[in-house]
């Protein structure tokens, strides 16, 4: 009787095959072997990268910025600054009159910083400027009462500040003699 070999007789049925499919196995192991896998891992590599990068456009695209998102920002952040300041500005005059110097005077630095200095605010910045300065000499003549030169200079040389009002006369008539020696001792 013949035999014949396995690789032969595996081709009609699969009883006995495992030599055959050992060697096939061996084959793509060996034909694919290092270059398949990085070829493979390299191109869904690159298929992620394009995947990211269309989403990251996708996300930029819907949350930029326009000129005109951009400028009704603005305004509404000006309109709520002059509502402010606005505010601000009536609690100095009404600190004014209760003779509170400390709190007014903060309340006329926050309402300066508010209100712009410009036609839309009308006179609102000047007189916030304006309740600045005399609450600022008043504050200061009652830290000179106290002994505390340091902080009545340090007051008077923030109201006469070109961010205040450079030109406040009674800060610098105030200011000079506080720099005069002996003057108030």
């Amino acid at each position: 009787m013949k035999t014949t070999p396995r690789s032969v007789r595996c081709r009609a049925s699969r009883i006995g095959c495992n030599r055959l499919s050992n060697q096939q196995k061996e084959t793509k192991l060996t034909k694919g072997g290092f270059l398949g896998r990085p070829c493979r891992l390299f191109a869904s590599l690159v298929i992620f990268c394009f995947i990211l990068a269309g989403f990251s456009l996708i996300c930029a695209s819907s949350f930029a910025q326009t000129a005109d998102n951009v400028a009704e920002r603005e305004v509404q952040r000006r309109q709520a600054g002059i509502t402010q300041g606005d505010a601000a500005l009536a609690r100095g005059r009404a600190a004014m009159k209760a003779k509170d110097y400390g709190a007014a005077h903060e309340e006329f630095r926050t309402a300066v910083m508010y209100l712009p200095d410009a036609v839309v605010s009308g006179k609102a910045h000047d007189e916030a400027v304006e309740g600045f300065c005399k609450s600022g000499v008043v504050l200061a003549e009652a830290r000179i009462a106290e002994g505390r030169y340091a902080d009545a200079e340090a007051i008077l040389s923030e109201i006469l500040s070109a961010r205040y009002d450079a030109k406040c006369r009674p800060a610098q008539e105030l200011y000079a003699h506080l720099r005069q020696p002996g003057y108030f001792n």
